[in-house]
């Protein structure tokens, strides 16, 4: 399934990483003007869900 995030803040990174996770492909729509865009985002989830 393909996703669109709106957003690179806290709350779209992290439901994007789930998403990628979890074998769907996603991107981000950001708003005219966003100066810096990265390609590759690292989230580290510290809530426990997964053990390293």
């Amino acid at each position: 399934m393909r996703v669109a995030i709106l957003g690179l803040g806290v709350i779209g990174t992290t439901y994007a990483y789930a998403f990628q996770k979890a074998g769907h492909e996603t991107f981000h729509i950001l708003r005219d003007g966003k100066k810096e865009i990265p390609s590759a985002i690292s989230v580290h989830l510290l809530d426990g869900r997964y053990e390293n």
